[in-house]
């Protein structure tokens, strides 16, 4: 029997994600897409939130989790500002390529 029951740690990094989507992005979201800017202080407060890094191992900066917690907080973001969320999305699964094939 498979178990799909998020653990702990994922629901809480999914509760994280939600609330910064709701305290940081929502109230520019629409200013931002009208005005086509991107906010690179709430990519900062982002990685202060400690939501950046979270399937990449520590030492090289990450919190050694799994993929799913990465994919939650795509969700949330996306759930507000999908333009914000996937530029997240894609950095990271850029620098996926770069911990996984790169070397020393």
């Amino acid at each position: 029997m498979i178990d799909f029951e998020l653990t702990d740690y994922q629901k809480e990094i999914q509760q994280r994600a939600r609330e910064f989507a709701q305290k940081e992005l929502l109230p520019t979201v629409i200013e931002r897409d009208i005005n086509e800017t991107y906010d690179m202080g709430l990519v900062k407060k982002l990685g202060e939130s400690g939501l950046i890094g979270l399937q990449f191992d520590p030492k090289y900066g990450g919190h050694g989790n799994d993929y799913l917690a990465f994919v939650l907080v795509v969700e949330e973001l996306c759930k507000v500002d999908s333009a914000f969320g996937i530029s997240y999305a894609i950095s990271s699964t850029f620098t996926t390529g770069v911990d996984t094939f790169g070397s020393e």
